[in-house]
């Protein structure tokens, strides 16, 4: 129902040269992204985005979907510089309401209250 997801993006020490990373987060579906460390191919002309399994889990020349967040890389990168995205805990400020229906919340009670007349 909420989510105070946030990442921090960790580059390398032994990058070419600064990284400049943004990541756009999806309502909704930011929750599941987990740790994801990228490393640019230069062969490929491309970067891989891979979990904590070291399994690939997208690629991109400038943007990598990660069904849940969108990161985009702006600065030209050599073969090997890499970067970390891992996920910060959250504060109230960051607080994310996830439902975009009424319809999806489910309430309860064994007791009917009404109001003193």
């Amino acid at each position: 129902m909420f989510t105070a997801r946030a990442f921090a993006v960790e580059p390398a020490l032994e990058n070419s040269g600064p990284l400049d990373v943004s990541v756009l987060t999806v309502p909704g579906l930011v929750a599941e992204v987990g740790d994801t460390t990228f490393r640019y191919n230069g062969r490929s002309d491309a970067w891989e985005a891979y979990d904590i399994n070291n399994t690939v889990i997208g690629t991109g020349r400038s943007e990598i979907d990660l069904n849940g967040a969108i990161v985009q890389i702006e600065n030209q990168a050599v073969h090997g510089d890499s970067f970390t995205l891992k996920k910060t805990s959250g504060e109230a400020d960051r607080i994310s309401f996830l439902l975009t229906d009424g319809r999806q919340i489910a309430a309860a009670s064994n007791f009917v209250i009404t109001p003193n007349r």
